[in-house]
């Protein structure tokens, strides 16, 4: 039965503790990171294309020409024979073609959704550092118990 069960020793609770905190605690604090940093990055794509939109909607020509990118770093120059629509990549693959007041609006928004995305995975990242925190502030403690020294020399030796 569960009475019959030998108690763990300290040794044994603090190893337990300690691979807890780092086989679960600190790999999902690195996986929540590791998502905000590709949320972070998808805000910085976002806001360079708002500067790019931007820049078409006060061009008077209605034409631009740019860099494009054909792969491996390769790129040849491409012009733009009307930049009054843009495509843009609403996510999954899809892209859609919007008008340069739309592309705003929608860039706006997505930054918006991202950054409350982020914010999140911020908040979260917190809270599990906490975790963790507490949980080695529990094991120093733990360890303190199981070796305690005392707090005022022995007389003994004065």
């Amino acid at each position: 039965g569960r009475g019959r069960q030998r108690d763990e020793t300290v040794d044994e609770k603090v190893e337990r503790y300690s691979k807890f905190v780092d086989e679960t605690l600190r790999v999902k604090l690195a996986q929540l990171l590791e998502q905000r940093e590709e949320v972070v990055k998808e805000i910085e794509g976002f806001e360079k294309l708002r500067g790019t939109v931007e820049v078409m909607r006060e061009s008077t020509t209605g034409k631009a020409k740019s860099m494009v990118n054909i792969g491996c770093e390769l790129y040849v120059q491409a012009s733009i024979p009307d930049t009054s629509k843009i495509m843009v990549n609403v996510g999954l693959g899809f892209f859609v073609e919007l008008t340069l007041a739309e592309a705003a609006d929608f860039i706006q928004s997505r930054c918006e959704q991202l950054q409350l995305r982020a914010d999140k995975l911020s908040e979260e990242a917190s809270d599990v550092n906490s975790q963790i925190e507490v949980v080695l502030r529990g094991l120093q403690e733990l360890m303190q118990i199981s070796d305690p020294k005392p707090a005022t020399p022995s007389r003994a030796f004065l």
